[in-house]
């Protein structure tokens, strides 16, 4: 992102808890930051926020900028029955967090307000897929 409009922010004392959340939780990490991006088209901020609550590893990836907002077309995506033929390149990261967040029965969801969007996903006590 060092040549983008996005500046990231992650906080040491969130990189080290990434790696307790197991290889599917970075994996998922790492595409809503990706995702969080196209959250912002004129580039903006994206911030990590990872803990634990309750025995279980929450994360959340918030994207602050100007215009910052999930399209309507990624939230369609997002859909547990969303059609592989209605995909583009738009849309295919919500796709894939959705189904990564699933396979590892997270909880993946999403607040909006103006110029703000937090993507948020609440893992399982063990991820090890």
């Amino acid at each position: 992102m060092a040549e983008s409009k996005i500046a990231l922010d992650w906080p040491d004392a969130s990189a080290g808890r990434a790696e307790q959340a197991g290889p599917g939780g970075v994996k998922l990490l790492l595409n809503l930051l990706a995702f969080g991006a196209d959250a912002l088209p004129r580039g903006g901020k994206l911030q990590v926020f990872i803990s634990k609550q309750c025995g279980r590893h929450y994360v959340a990836i918030t994207a602050e900028g100007t215009n910052a907002r999930i399209d309507p077309e990624a939230l369609a995506a997002m859909a547990p029955m969303a059609a592989m033929d209605s995909l583009q390149p738009r849309t295919i990261q919500a796709y894939f967090a959705a189904s990564l967040a699933a396979d590892l029965d997270a909880r993946l969801t999403n607040d909006g307000a103006l110029g703000r969007v937090t993507i948020e996903a609440l893992l399982p006590a063990v991820v090890d897929r």
